[in-house]
This record gives C-alpha cells, structure tokens and sequence, in this order.
C-alpha cells in the first residue's frame, strides 16, 4: 500500500500473482494455485482488521544477545544481575529464567564474546568488541546466509536455507530433486545427489512462516462456493480453476492423496506445524518436503502413510527440544551461532516447533 491514501483518498493495495500454466506433469499440489489462493486468503483477512500475533513463547535469544552488547556498551559494562533484570525481569525476554540467562552467558564468554572482571562486572571481549563496533551491529536483522550446494567435485550453486535440512532429505535445485548426503553448517555446503525422478513439486522462496489462520483460511476459500468481487478477470478464473482442481483431487473428503510413489498429505495448519510434522517424521526415518499447507513423503502409499500417521498420533507428542535436536542447522537467527548446542534447539523449538498443535492435527486426519 505504500504512501497511497496520504490525502484523503482511499488507499490502494495491487497484488500480482505468478501462476504456471496446468500441465500433465505439474504436481497436484502446484495446480491448486495456492499462491493465489494465499493472496485472497491474506486480503480476506485483512479486510476483517486481523494480523498475525507474535509467537507467545518465542526467546529470540539472538536478540537477547544483541541487547546483552548494546547494554555493556551504554552502561560501559554491569553484572549479569542488572542484564537479566533489564532485560528479562522487567524487559520484553520473559521467557528466560536466571539458569538460560546464566547458560547464555557462559555460551557467550566460551565463545570470545564476553568476559567478566574481578569485581563481576560483564565487559566485551575481543570478538564482542570487534560486533559491537561493526556498523551491521545497529540492525538486528540477518540476512540468510546461502549454503553451497556440492555434486561429487561440481558446486552446483547456491541456496538460501530457512528451514531443516537433515540428511536423507530431499531438496529441489535447478528444477531437479538432490537427497541430501551431508551437511556442514559451519562451512555452509550441502553434499547432494540425484534423487529418483519424477514430476518435482515447485517448492522455494524465504517468506516469512505463515499463521495456521491463514491456511485455515485458504482452505475455507477452497470450499466455499464464493469469487471475491475484487479479482480481476483471470485471477477470478484462476480462482474457479484451482478450487475445481480441489475437488478433482478429492480434497474435500481427504487429506492424503498420491503423487506417483509418493503421498502427500495436506495439513492447513500453519508452517509451525507443517515444519514440526516433517521434522519429527524425518526423525523416524521419512524422506519428504514441506510446501506449507502440506508434505510431500516419498515412496510410501497413501493408506500406509495414513496408518502410520495414526500411529504416531496415538503416542504422547514429544518434547519440542527433543525434536529439534534432530535438525543439524537450527541457527535461525543473526547471532544464534554463539548459543550453546541446547539452548539453539530449545530457542528453534520456540519458534519454530508446536507439537501440541501438531496432535491436534494428526487427531483430524486420522
């Protein structure tokens, strides 16, 4: 919307959407025009005055660090005591109790970015003085680092990673799918080779994760019988296009359909419980992909992913910690990389991870 509607006139939204043209080999899940369906499900919301609300048991432990440094700086250093009370007790990181505050810390100085004087008081170190005077130090944002994708001694290039990437999984490069053999976080290279042919899906992009309202709202759209008035002519035959692929698809009376060897089941809960379903059955042994309001798995039928889905669900959902420890690339954020291996998984368990949610979920389709 911009600067439109500054004076007196309404303001004005344009949303452009790209859709590709319905082919035999286009993924069942790329013909329902999910992007287009999300834009109208956003506006839809938007005219209702709704906005997603921050996550409530978010740490942000990246910018808890950050304001760690910012305050040393201001105050010319302070006790651990006066950081956690400024900072947590009366600040906006509540989440963190005195033992993950005194963790972090002790993460923080093993790492060369703080230090303590005799009389207690926290100074920067060497690293954290070289941050702290660094002109980048005044955003808290952070841009994704790129991981090099390698073939056997080719690099085939690179890729902005947001989201797990365990070994065994599948990644879509170059319009191919590459199973992932490796992974160094530290070097940021991904080891690959080809996966098993087939119609790849068209998965991609580094949006922000999208509320399970949304997706809840798209999924209503698909069902529901009305063409909002503010389309325009082929965005509303696009529309009538993907809802009709909905129920060709049979996805009004099931979440699980087939895709060659593979199944893919729709979720329309969110990309919290999209990446913790994926997450956790890459933990047991699945190999598959997220496309937000639904998985891909490989090589497995429909009905037997359906009973196995049951399976898991008549089990108690696991800790959120335990099964972010089976992510290997769980620094999300700009200085995440100085946490200490279980507070990088608790603080991705935050944010990224619901498996009470997920339950739920997994209660519906079974």
């Amino acid at each position: 919307m911009g600067r439109s509607g500054r004076r007196g006139e309404p303001a004005s939204l344009r949303v452009f959407v790209a859709e590709p043209e319905l082919h035999s080999s286009l993924a069942p899940q790329d013909s329902l025009r999910l992007d287009l369906f999300q834009a109208v499900a956003v506006t839809e919301l938007l005219l209702q005055k709704w906005c997603e609300p921050p996550p409530p048991a978010r740490l942000h432990l990246s910018t808890l660090i950050q304001q760690i440094l910012s305050l040393i700086a201001q105050y010319g250093g302070l006790t651990a005591k006066e950081a956690w009370e400024i900072t947590c007790r009366s600040g906006p990181f509540r989440n963190v109790d005195v033992p993950m505050f005194g963790k972090l810390l002790r993460g923080l100085a093993a790492n060369g970015i703080l230090m303590q004087a005799a009389d207690g008081t926290l100074l920067h170190a060497p690293l954290g003085e070289t941050i702290v005077n660094h002109y980048s130090f005044y955003t808290a944002f952070w841009t994704l680092e790129e991981f090099k994708l390698v073939h056997g001694t080719s690099v085939l290039g690179t890729l902005p990673i947001s989201y797990p990437v365990p070994v065994r999984s599948l990644i879509l490069f170059g319009g191919r799918r590459w199973r992932v053999v490796d992974v160094d976080d530290h070097a940021k290279e991904i080891v690959v080779c080809p996966a098993q042919s087939g119609r790849a899906p068209a998965f991609g992009g580094a949006g922000g994760a999208v509320h399970r309202r949304i997706h809840d709202e798209m999924h209503r759209l698909y069902r529901s019988s009305e063409t909002p008035a503010y389309l325009d002519r082929k965005a509303a035959d696009l529309f009538r296009e993907g809802r009709e692929q909905f129920l060709h698809l049979g996805l009004d009376r099931t979440s699980v359909i087939g895709n060659e060897a593979d199944s893919i089941v729709f979720l329309w809960a969110g990309d919290q419980v999209s990446n913790t379903l994926l997450v956790h059955l890459q933990s047991l042994g699945f190999t598959g992909l997220s496309f937000g309001v639904g998985l891909l798995i490989e090589d497995i039928e429909p009905a037997v992913l359906r009973r196995r889905l049951a399976e898991i669900f008549i089990t108690a959902p696991p800790d959120p910690e335990s099964v972010a420890d089976s992510v290997p690339n769980t620094a999300m954020d700009r200085y995440d990389s100085f946490l200490p291996a279980d507070l990088r998984s608790q603080n991705y368990a935050s944010a990224k991870l619901d498996t009470v949610q997920t339950w739920e979920v997994l209660r519906r389709i079974a």
